[in-house]
């Protein structure tokens, strides 16, 4: 009887208290790319220089993760 391979084990997961969080208000968009899925996040902001201040649409983050796991996670 053959053996069967078995399943990989995860490493661990190590906690990082000093990790940011961060908020988006949108996304701003996202695209497929060897393999890969790029979105690219944006959040609201305020410049104080005038009153009232003009609102801008700031980039704040990108992510690029692999097709399979933001499916798994959607």
């Amino acid at each position: 009887m053959a053996d069967v391979p078995s399943k990989p084990l995860s490493p661990a997961l190590l906690d990082n208290p000093q990790a940011p969080d961060v908020f988006a208000d949108d996304v701003t968009g996202w695209f497929l790319s060897g393999g890969n899925v790029r979105i690219t996040f944006e959040c609201h902001r305020v410049s104080h220089t005038a009153s009232p201040g003009p609102l801008n649409r700031v980039v704040i983050g990108r992510l690029v993760m692999p097709i399979d796991a933001a499916e798994a996670m959607a």
